[in-house]
């Protein structure tokens, strides 16, 4: 059902196509004065095993990427890129495994597409960067495949099978990313509901990933190394950390939330608003939610400085004047107002609204983790790369149902799709 014959025509064109993201993919390389420098060096000095223990009992349970980096820098970097490619490609069709799309050279694009809605600084640090890959787009496409057979089995009920690689995937998955575990691991708690809920029959492989993610989970935040990394990481990157109340965490954390949003999701958050509009078939609500989304569009263009500006909160005391108070809260009620119209008209637009409600739960309470972390300003914007695969994961199901409704107009979606992402790639080559 997810799948079709392949022609001659369709392998010729996905070839074309991946020769392409390779090139693009050469353009990138081992990069001076990043963590690329601190991995290169380390096979000179440790052995592997010695390096990998020396890692968990100082800095992190990430035992996979740590493995990775230890070789990585040591191949000729082609080979690199051709892992790379694999993985963007194991990404896409995890994806469309988890929509329940068919399996084409043209659903494949979508997701090389639809991320590069996305702030071109979360492209590189978490898709393009040496280091960043292995730590951010491998938990992603591993995750993602290893989740397949909790949507097969709860979407469409079928029979998993092949069932070893999703057992790999997700033994590899489980030692690799905390974000993107927790992330795994709120997804099957949510999944083991609704199987419970509906009184569906239970699996083996769901169960046994499951358990995985719930161990992975324990023994990376169990690693003695955690307490020394954030010992660290507060001295470095954040000294007044531990002085900061609940309320400060949640201050600080708000406005660089809503930063981030601004920032790097401009795009993707707005084609989601497009697709949301299209799918609407009462005249009486298009006309509400176009009215909430040109509200935005102007406030956004007119007025910028008010409404974008989230640290303003950050640097006006709490004794200040009525008038100061609203500035601070205008950019947030502007925002909320928007982020709660396109969930609304997500919500009323979508096959499976809930999956997709669940979807930007997820993208939003993967990015507040870091609300209580040392590195909220130090980790660039690599920590972004689960919200975008979750946003995208709603797009594909938007764009899905887009398609079904005007299935003569395919190639003309591609072609406006397009336009947008080949800017935000190639801009940066120049």
């Amino acid at each position: 059902m997810l799948t079709r014959h392949w022609t001659r025509r369709d392998w010729l064109i996905s070839g074309l196509i991946l020769l392409a993201i390779f090139l693009y993919l050469t353009h990138f390389g081992f990069e001076p004065g990043t963590d690329d420098t601190f991995f290169k060096a380390q096979a000179a000095q440790f052995s592997i095993g010695d390096y990998l223990q020396w890692r968990y009992q100082h800095w992190t349970g990430r035992m996979v990427p740590e493995l990775v980096l230890y070789y990585i820098f040591h191949i000729p970097l082609p080979i690199f890129h051709l892992i790379n490619l694999g993985f963007i490609i194991l990404l896409a069709y995890a994806l469309l495994r988890i929509t329940r799309q068919k399996i084409t050279w043209a659903t494949l694009c979508l997701v090389p597409l639809l991320v590069g809605y996305v702030n071109y600084a979360v492209l590189h640090d978490g898709f393009l960067w040496l280091t960043g890959a292995v730590n951010y787009l491998w938990p992603a496409a591993l995750g993602a495949y290893a989740l397949i057979p909790f949507a097969d089995s709860y979407f469409g009920n079928d029979k998993i099978q092949h069932g070893w690689v999703y057992l790999l995937a997700g033994t590899a998955f489980s030692l690799i990313n905390e974000q993107f575990l927790v992330c795994a691991f709120g997804i099957s708690l949510v999944y083991w509901l609704g199987i419970l809920h509906q009184r569906q029959r239970i699996q083996w492989l769901p169960v046994v990933n499951s358990l995985l993610f719930l161990a992975g989970l324990l023994f990376m935040y169990l690693a003695p190394g955690n307490r020394l990394r954030t010992a660290a990481e507060v001295k470095h990157w954040f000294p007044t950390f531990y002085d900061l109340t609940i309320g400060g965490h949640l201050r600080v954390g708000v406005s660089w939330l809503f930063t981030a949003l601004n920032q790097n999701f401009f795009w993707l958050l707005l084609l989601l608003a497009v697709l949301a509009l299209i799918l609407l078939s009462l005249h009486r609500l298009r006309f509400i939610f176009y009215t909430g989304y040109l509200l935005f569009l102007a406030g956004y263009l007119v007025r910028p400085e008010i409404v974008n500006n989230f640290n303003l909160v950050n640097t006006t005391a709490w004794t200040a004047s009525l008038g100061q108070f609203v500035l601070c809260i205008i950019p947030y009620l502007f925002w909320g107002g928007f982020l709660i119209v396109l969930l609304t008209n997500i919500i009323l637009v979508a096959y499976r609204p809930v999956f997709l409600l669940l979807c930007c739960v997820a993208a939003l309470l993967t990015s507040m983790i870091m609300w209580f972390s040392p590195t909220i300003y130090g980790s660039g914007n690599r920590v972004f790369t689960a919200t975008a695969v979750l946003l995208v994961v709603v797009a594909l199901a938007l764009l899905k149902q887009v398609l079904a409704k005007y299935p003569r107009q395919q190639i003309r979606v591609y072609q406006l799709l397009m336009l947008l992402p080949l800017v935000n790639y190639l801009s940066h080559l120049f």
